[in-house]
């Protein structure tokens, strides 16, 4: 099974979301006391969201980039980024990062029926 990196912090109850409904789906096809192998990295919100609010995408991208750089070292296979508006910074973090492509993952009963938005295709729907 591959090593997945988790980019979370922004905020940590979604990255707790992420890594519960990952190991979740894991244990379903898999049964027993099986679970995803992961590493997490949870970046401090605050000067983040301090970038954000000035509109200092950038530097945003470039925190991220640097998290998703250290996940990388620490042997993830593929990162998640735990989230739903740091889509916008993909691009940058894909820059640094080889592993970066941008899904939404459903992470609670309430969004199972919602559509799924998918950051990498320019229509918003699944891609294939």
């Amino acid at each position: 099974m591959k090593t997945i990196g988790l980019l979370g912090g922004m905020h940590w109850e979604r990255t707790a979301a992420y890594y519960h409904g990952i190991n979740a789906v894991v244990r379903e096809q898999l049964g027993g006391v099986h679970s995803a192998p992961c590493l997490i990295c949870s970046v401090d919100y605050h000067p983040i969201r301090q970038s954000l609010l000035a509109g200092q995408w950038a530097e945003v991208g470039q925190a991220l980039g640097e998290a998703a750089r250290s996940l990388e070292r620490g042997g993830a296979d593929f990162l998640v980024i735990c989230t739903n508006i740091m889509h916008k910074v993909a691009a940058p973090v894909r820059r640094v990062s080889r592993y970066v492509r941008v899904t939404r993952w459903r992470t609670s009963k309430y969004e199972k029926d919602r559509p799924v938005r998918n950051a990498t295709s320019p229509k918003g729907g699944r891609k294939s």
